[in-house]
């Protein structure tokens, strides 16, 4: 740089526009022997002064920093008009760059927007608890705060998409511009553009009120005549930085409301955090965003220095969640249903074994709908369809026990019905590849032919969980079948599940979820009729196979038991004493827990056809199990009908199940034999 050149320069330009050194000081504010020390070389213009002395001689930087006009420097006296046409591409660029020029806006729209949308969702969801519409204002709520979110883009997607492409003319001089658009020509003075906005090969200026486009390559022969600032498109690294600071600006206000929330309120209201350790991941991830959303602001952060900030958080925030599980006094068991409308949260005792059922559910929130004891055995959850969850465990006993959680309901807005009700009918497995089940429901008893094998169930064996689900148990109270109501299933006016709907049963044993189609039609007499004609087909096949084996063996001397068919040794001639004798054999072989104790008292026995050699009998009784450790005792009732024929000093017994009649072939009787043997100790057994 040579400041003798410069200064002789300056000199130069000065004399032409007439100035004194006097005058040129004074409109930069600077002294007359600083004037004097420029143009003789000995000192050279404050970096500050360049603009302004450039603009006060009529010339450019460059050309004050080089010490000689350009060679290329245009006359703009001649007003030469330029022709170009705005295409929506370079209307998108610039709606695009003017986004991110005011970024304060940008920032709170954004937070408002998220927050609004939180809100209204946090409204929606609380609706089942708080009512009063709240449903209808937590949409209102998110519908702003979507449209707040996304004003910017919808703003910006509107003008683009109504935008036309158009051609105008400009010419530029010392003093302004024209510029013709639409047929219309006006003329515009530099000092009247307020902002100038650089992007790509072209630049957007901003005069009373309205845009105007300009190649960049006319600019940067003009630039020295702008009083204004000139802004370019924000860098990539900007825009990162700036949506961080939204980013953990959101993430601080949100958890902060949502902890806020749980301490003023859903606390009180007996809700708690899902996970125990919850509530302290919240807090630090809390201090954690507020911590990041300062520095950021104080501090622009390199890629790298945000991706170690951010791995360091995560892996605090995941060794948090570790120890805090493992340090909790309690075990979450969560679950979520196959279409994802549902969610099942459980939590056990790690000292007891005592579970909660966090049933009402609300955010990461639950609230205690049940609470049952486990002797501290890991549990597992099976969803059986969208809204049943199964859960089965062992109590203290070692009983195997189930608990349904119910989310549903299939009574149109009916509160409480019996499920047994209205299953009435016959169910059959609906997929050939799954196991072969025969449901038959009647009276509000279940008859479950499942494995060669059939399960009788009264209406005290059955235990009912909300309006879609039934548990079947045995005499002792362990569970073995679990029936959950399908989706699809609807009532008739009839109060029963139209043909239509299937149901889905478990065994405990395997629990292996299998779905059931009614075979009875219910409104159709003559489908009806051939599922009594099948069942008594079964029937005659249990007597004819009775006749056989007494035919072959009348001592049944040989005879191996069977589930269905077994024997007992006696020749008494007496009705009631041979249905006693049949029904202790039946139920003695079953195996009692230890520590358990079985009681029995059959309360009733009526004869319902036939004679001493061949007879059809139904019996009633009462069963305790009682816990000898506890000292608790569970009562049911129990149904036990058979088909009886008499052989040699002996009786073989046919179990006879629901729906089947076990009169076949028997002269009726004028009336049933019966006997009441309630108070009868001689009917009254334990061990």
């Amino acid at each position: 740089m040579n400041n003798q050149k410069i200064g002789q320069y300056i000199a130069s330009k000065r004399k032409e526009k007439g100035l004194t050194q006097k005058e040129l000081a004074e409109a930069l504010s600077v002294t007359n022997k600083a004037v004097s020390k420029w143009e003789t070389g000995t000192s050279m213009p404050d970096i500050s002064l360049l603009k302004d002395l450039a603009q006060i001689l009529d010339i450019t930087v460059d050309e004050l920093l080089e010490g000689e006009d350009q060679k290329d420097k245009r006359t703009l006296e001649v007003k030469d008009f330029v022709h170009f046409k705005i295409t929506k591409d370079m209307y998108k660029k610039y709606l695009k760059v003017q986004m991110y020029q005011q970024p304060l806006y940008l920032f709170i729209t954004t937070v408002l927007g998220c927050l609004f949308m939180c809100l209204g969702l946090a409204l929606f969801l609380a609706n089942r608890y708080i009512g009063r519409h709240m449903d209808m204002i937590g949409m209102l709520l998110t519908a702003i705060g979507f449209c707040v979110l996304l004003f910017h883009i919808i703003k910006r997607s509107l003008l683009i998409m109504f935008y036309k492409p158009c051609e105008v003319q400009y010419s530029l001089d010392q003093q302004g511009f024209d510029y013709i658009k639409d047929g219309e020509k006006v003329f515009y003075f530099f000092a009247e553009v307020y902002k100038i906005m650089i992007i790509d090969d072209f630049v957007v200026l901003n005069s009373n009120h309205q845009i105007h486009f300009l190649l960049k390559e006319h600019f940067d022969h003009i630039n020295y005549l702008w009083t204004c600032s000139i802004e370019t498109p924000i860098l990539r690294k900007a825009k990162m930085q700036l949506w961080m600071k939204i980013i953990f600006a959101i993430g601080t206000l949100l958890l902060g409301c949502l902890e806020l929330g749980y301490l003023i309120v859903l606390k009180r209201l007996g809700f708690e955090y899902m996970f125990d350790t919850m509530e302290s991941v919240v807090i630090l991830c809390i201090l954690l965003f507020a911590s990041a959303f300062l520095l950021i602001c104080k501090k622009q952060w390199t890629r790298k220095q945000m991706l170690i900030g951010l791995a360091a958080s995560v892996i605090f925030l995941l060794v948090t969640w570790l120890s805090g599980n493992q340090l909790s006094g309690y075990q979450t068991y969560y679950s979520l249903s196959p279409d994802l409308s549902h969610q099942l949260v459980l939590k056990q005792s790690k000292q007891t074994g005592q579970i909660k059922d966090l049933h009402y559910s609300f955010l990461c929130f639950g609230k205690s709908g049940s609470i049952f004891d486990t002797n501290q055995e890991p549990i597992h959850t099976l969803w059986l369809n969208g809204d049943n969850n199964l859960v089965s465990y062992r109590d203290s006993t070692g009983q195997r026990l189930a608990y349904v959680a119910t989310y549903g309901d299939r009574g149109n807005g009916i509160s409480y019905y019996q499920v047994v009700g209205t299953l009435t009918g016959n169910w059959a497995t609906l997929q050939e590849r799954d196991q072969s089940y025969q449901v038959s429901v009647d009276q509000g008893n279940i008859e479950i032919q499942h494995q060669n094998q059939t399960f009788y169930y009264s209406s005290s064996q059955i235990e009912q969980f909300g309006t879609t689900a039934i548990v079947c148990q045995d005499i002792r109270g362990n569970a073995q079948y679990v029936i959950a109501l399908n989706e699809n299933c609807e009532f008739n006016d009839s109060g029963l599940i139209t043909s239509d709907g299937t149901i889905t049963i478990v065994d405990m044993e395997q629990l292996l979820p299998t779905e059931l189609f009614c075979t009875t039609y219910k409104e159709d007499p003559l489908v009806q009729q051939e599922i009594d004609n099948q069942v008594e087909e079964q029937a005659n096949q249990l007597i004819s196979q009775m006749q056989n084996i007494l035919s072959d063996d009348p001592t049944l001397d040989s005879y191996q038991d069977t589930y269905d068919i077994f024997s007992i040794k006696t020749s008494s001639e007496d009705f009631f004493e041979i249905a006693r004798l049949a029904f202790q054999k039946d139920i003695q072989d079953d195996v009692i827990s230890e520590g358990m104790k079985y009681i029995n008292q059959i309360t009733d026995i009526s004869v319902k056809a036939g004679t001493i050699s061949d007879f059809y009998v139904e019996m009633k009784a009462d069963i305790k199990l009682e816990n000898m450790s506890t000292g608790h005792i569970d009562s049911n009732g129990l149904l036990a009908n058979y088909r009886i024929m008499q052989g040699d000093g002996c009786y073989l017994i046919g179990r006879i199940t629901y729906r089947v009649p076990g009169d076949v072939h028997l002269l009726a009787l004028p009336s049933p034999i019966e006997k009441d043997v309630s108070e009868d100790s001689h009917y009254y057994f334990e061990y």
